[in-house]
């Protein structure tokens, strides 16, 4: 058996590793921990009090005002909650380091917005004879409006009256950018002439050439189009009382699984629900508003208590490859 791989029963060895060990807290027998922020209190309510992966809270136009606030919506937090095993929660620790900041997000919103105009005026400068460069220059939206998506939909949300200034503006170069760039794609966008070589004698059109990457653009514009023309709920200010809050939300009931063997991160592919799948939420202030929040079935703690706990079960992290051994587990694999 592939022991690290198959970590459903990495986890359960760990438990009683931990339970020969005497080790009969519910603290310790944390198996997953997530790490985020109080800015996810402005839509817990939305979600059934429940966390869901980023792509699902975007097909509901719920907005996020916690977590990575930027890639991370684009990798695997479009599809999983990220987190880690007990003994990696400093990672997760780190994660509640980000915070929603709502001049830094104007700022960049801003600073976006101009370079958007200047890349839809290079592109519409740009001949269909030099594809080429077209398609070096459609490549640069291919970071930028994923970050724009997201920082688009928060502002909406967060203070509405300052982005009513820009919502037209913006609607405009999308409009000018998806024209040109849909010309693009019925000339030139899917195909690519190869040169002549030994393997292509005569040289061969490749009609399927950038086509992973101009549909995922596709479908970032079409994400930033409902955006523009939808009604988003503003955020009330209460609700982001607690963004600066540092949070880890923990689990004694899942274990999540590692993306490669020896990943640190181990993302669960599903969603959480408080007071069942999450048992514990560590606060690095504000405990009792937590409480409150979270619910009574969730045991609410001092961040402290779990960084107390870090080195602890690192050790028997180590105990739990003996156990594993014992048991003719291949921890090693």
């Amino acid at each position: 058996m592939h022991f690290r791989r198959d970590y459903s029963v990495r986890f359960k060895v760990q438990k009683i590793a931990k339970e020969l060990a005497g080790e009969t807290d519910n603290v310790r027998l944390l198996s997953w921990v997530h790490g985020c922020n109080g800015g996810i209190f402005a839509n817990l309510h939305r979600t059934g009090n429940a966390l869901h992966p980023k792509g699902t809270l975007a097909k509901h136009n719920v907005t996020t005002f916690s977590g990575e606030l930027g890639i991370g919506a684009m990798g695997i937090n479009r599809f999983a909650l990220s987190g880690c095993a007990l003994e990696d929660a400093s990672l997760s620790i780190y994660y509640t380091g980000f915070k929603f900041d709502l001049e830094r997000d104007k700022a960049k919103f801003v600073s976006n917005v101009r370079y958007l105009e200047k890349s839809v005026k290079e592109v519409e400068a740009l001949h269909h004879g030099r594809a080429y460069s077209y398609v070096q220059n459609i490549g640069d939206f291919r970071n930028l409006l994923p970050d724009l998506n997201k920082s688009f939909a928060r502002l909406l949300s967060a203070d509405p009256d300052y982005m009513a200034t820009h919502k037209e503006h913006v609607a405009d170069l999308l409009h000018r950018l998806q024209t040109n760039f849909t010309a693009y794609k019925q000339t030139k966008g899917y195909r690519r002439a190869m040169p002549k070589s030994a393997e292509f004698p005569d040289g061969e059109w490749h009609d399927n050439y950038n086509k992973a990457w101009l549909d995922r653009l596709q479908r970032e514009l079409d994400g930033l189009h409902a955006i523009v023309r939808s009604k988003i709920t503003p955020t009330k200010e209460e609700d982001l009382k607690l963004k600066d809050v540092g949070l880890i939300f923990a689990s004694t009931t899942f274990a999540g699984r590692p993306v490669t063997v020896l990943d640190s991160e181990k993302p669960i592919f599903h969603s959480l629900k408080l007071g069942d799948g999450i048992s514990h939420v560590f606060a690095t202030d504000q405990l009792e508003k937590v409480q409150a929040l979270v619910g009574p079935k969730v045991t609410v703690l001092p961040m402290k208590v779990l960084e107390d706990y870090i080195p602890r079960e690192k050790a028997i992290a180590v105990y739990a490859s003996r156990v594993a051994g014992k048991m003719g587990l291949d921890w090693s694999a």
